[in-house]
């Protein structure tokens, strides 16, 4: 499964009818060419660099863990030169097999931080830099501990890392936020700096997304003072200016293990794909797979509302480790490029990747900070 954890599985949601899709919101949704990989893999990053989609990284099982299946992790790095091409294996690859970071990107630049590595949870922090027709990596300060399934996103020119766990076993999530300069130069220079933490309490794998001098948080995974699961459905808003945490409308339902939001190019709104919203009890090869509901959030109204349906695919061997879907995800990244958000492979059921690629028309659209 994405969060390694074999007790953790969840349930179908049917679609929000009762809320409409505003006029002029995210529309039509597409596939592009798949991954050139048979698995898929969930966990990676995804990045506009250079015009072009990059993604890599993540992680993926030879059989499922019932059948005493093995995760194994990437460091291969793909790109996609035109939404209607096919993907390159890049020659460019990940310093080391590594997956489930906290990922950012903005400009020429992605970074990772922290996820879990061949020898256990890290602490490192990588910014890669795309020149020479390459993606270059450099080495940032670690973050102040090993941290997994944790967000990250970019606003007001600085790197914000937020939540996860320590272990991936753990029953505590972090409300902790750290934030690093963007300039790589400054951030050696100054290191991490402690942020006030998250309003709505720890969580993992939370939807995080950048715009101007607002970071945006949502959902992910808590835990109640038993260490059960606990989704949640808030949204909190940082603001760079002043270091202020407030809370917004919560989600018409939770979205943990959702994509990172891809605003639209006016800022007005953004487009959450993916995720889920409870915890399902049964055996987990019966998983029924996860909500096909997207959600669009109104900045200025404050106010949730039904984006597109996702295409839903039956699972047509549920002791395969992939299937190729279209189907919703979780712990796929997501970005706005050439008009539309690009959903990147992803889990669609425990322990099952997929090398999907799915797309929202969203025109004119940017990822992160427009």
């Amino acid at each position: 499964m994405i969060l390694g954890v074999s007790a953790l599985v969840f349930a179908m949601l049917s679609p929000d009818s009762s809320a409409t899709t505003p006029a002029g919101a995210p529309g039509r949704v597409t596939t592009l060419a798949s991954l050139p990989d048979p698995t898929g893999f969930a966990g990676m990053f995804g990045a506009v660099l250079d015009g072009k989609l990059w993604t890599g990284g993540g992680s993926q099982w030879d059989k499922p863990f019932w059948l005493g299946g093995k995760r194994s992790l990437s460091d291969r790095i793909y790109v996609l030169a035109e939404p209607e091409g096919a993907w390159q294996l890049s020659e460019s690859r990940l310093p080391r097999a590594l997956g489930h970071f906290a990922a950012a990107a903005e400009g020429d630049r992605v970074y990772l931080c922290g996820g879990i590595g061949p020898a256990g949870v890290v602490s490192d922090v990588i910014v890669g830099r795309f020149a020479d027709g390459a993606l270059q990596w450099t080495s940032l300060p670690p973050l102040p501990r090993g941290l997994v399934y944790a967000s990250a996103g970019m606003a007001g020119g600085r790197l914000f890392v937020v939540g996860g766990l320590l272990r991936p076993e753990d029953r505590s999530a972090s409300a902790e936020v750290w934030s690093l300069s963007g300039d790589p130069a400054a951030a050696i220079r100054d290191g991490w700096r402690r942020e006030p933490d998250l309003p709505s309490g720890g969580v993992f794998v939370a939807a995080v997304g950048g715009r101007r001098d607002r970071l945006y948080v949502m959902s992910g995974m808590g835990f109640d003072g038993e260490g059960k699961y606990v989704p949640s459905r808030a949204l909190s808003v940082f603001s760079t200016a002043d270091r202020v945490w407030r809370s917004a409308a919560s989600l018409p339902e939770g979205r943990v293990g959702a994509s990172p939001p891809c605003f639209t190019p006016n800022g007005e709104r953004f487009l959450l794909v993916g995720g889920y919203a409870s915890v399902f009890t049964g055996a987990p090869r019966e998983h029924p797979g996860f909500p096909p509901q997207s959600l669009i959030y109104d900045l200025a109204k404050d106010a949730w509302s039904s984006g597109p349906l996702l295409p839903v695919t039956a699972f047509t061997d549920r002791d395969s480790p992939t299937d190729a879907g279209p189907a919703p995800m979780v712990g796929a990244p997501a970005v706005a490029w050439k008009g539309r958000a690009v959903v990147v492979g992803g889990e669609l059921r425990p322990s099952a990747r997929s090398p999907q690629v799915l797309a929202i028309d969203l025109p004119g659209a940017r990822s992160g900070t427009p």
